[in-house]
């Protein structure tokens, strides 16, 4: 796993990418999952940085012991957010989602989300 993180001034980049490999006991041969984000984060109003512009990719494959080929995920969203307080967060997203190459007995067969979010949170 490598997770890269570069700041100037309120531009930030946060990047992930990550490989896993494994089986169950049962199996004989290894399965394998990829994984890789990209964060862009643009925070602003001088000194502050209370309010942000963000977009996010991520996209992940895997196999699954259910299915005979690799299975996609991917989300791309965008964001614009505030933090009231230190403590309490508010953001609008729109997000796009999609499950791939799922067999049709799998929930997540044809899946996907896309649409607006409204987010808030209160942290201690």
């Amino acid at each position: 796993m490598i997770n890269p993180f570069v700041k100037f001034k309120g531009l930030e980049f946060f990047g992930t990418y990550e490989m896993a490999q494994g089986r169950t006991i049962v199996e004989k041969k290894m399965r394998n999952a990829t994984q890789y984000a990209r964060d862009l984060i643009y925070r602003f109003s001088a000194n502050k940085e209370n309010f942000w512009i963000g977009v996010r990719y991520n996209y992940m494959t895997n196999t699954l012991l259910s299915n005979s080929t690799n299975v996609t995920f991917s989300r791309a969203a965008g964001s614009l957010g505030w933090f009231v307080t230190k403590n309490i967060i508010a953001k609008v997203k729109y997000m796009n989602h999609q499950y791939k190459n799922f067999v049709s007995t799998d929930i997540r067969w044809r899946g996907n989300f896309n649409g607006f979010m409204l987010e808030a949170s209160i942290g201690f």
